[in-house]
């Protein structure tokens, strides 16, 4: 028990290391493509998930919660980083989902906000595909 917890508090720390957090709990888009195995929830309509998401990527918004918390839960292990992301940057569904995910009900952690949403992600994604 006390080495699990050891490496727990060990995996959130160099997490919390590597992640520079511009404002607090976001993440810019290029820091978080540099993490290893994120956890990313979408936390768009179903109908924005459906049209494009990153690539292995949850939907959960309040809306869908009672069915999808359980993936999130089932997917996530101390330590993971979760990022959360909406349409954009005026969009605040994902400071509403992180704030839940983070609070006393799941308690998980780090959760952070991508900042720019799902607009500035895709478009950094398709950048990163001419490069290669």
């Amino acid at each position: 028990m006390l080495v699990l917890g050891s490496l727990m508090v060990l995996g959130a720390g160099v997490t919390a290391l590597l992640v520079p957090r511009p404002g607090q709990n976001e993440i810019s888009p290029e820091s978080a493509l540099k993490l290893q195995r994120p956890l990313w929830v979408d936390a768009r309509g179903a109908d924005d998930f459906a049209q494009g998401a990153m690539p292995g990527a949850l939907l959960l918004n309040e809306d869908n919660w009672p069915r999808s918390i359980a993936t999130v839960l089932e997917q996530w292990h101390p330590g993971r980083p979760i990022i959360v992301y909406c349409g954009s940057l005026s969009c605040s569904a994902s400071q509403a989902v992180a704030k839940r995910l983070r609070g006393e009900e799941y308690g998980l952690a780090p959760v952070y906000v991508l900042r720019g949403g799902w607009d500035v992600l895709k478009a950094r994604l398709a950048e990163a595909s001419q490069r290669q």
